[in-house]
């Protein structure tokens, strides 16, 4: 996790994205996405 960021993986078959927006480098909130592979990018998110 990095500071005002969005960073996402996969785990188990599902793909899970956590975000900091607040700058304190800790996800403020956190999606578990059914799937792997759904083809994400950086510019699918905006904060």
């Amino acid at each position: 996790m990095f500071s005002d960021s969005v960073t996402w993986f996969e785990i188990r078959g599902n793909t899970i994205i956590q975000a900091d927006a607040d700058g304190k480098i800790e996800a403020d909130f956190t999606l578990v996405l059914v799937g792997t592979s759904l083809g994400l990018s950086a510019a699918d998110f905006v904060l």
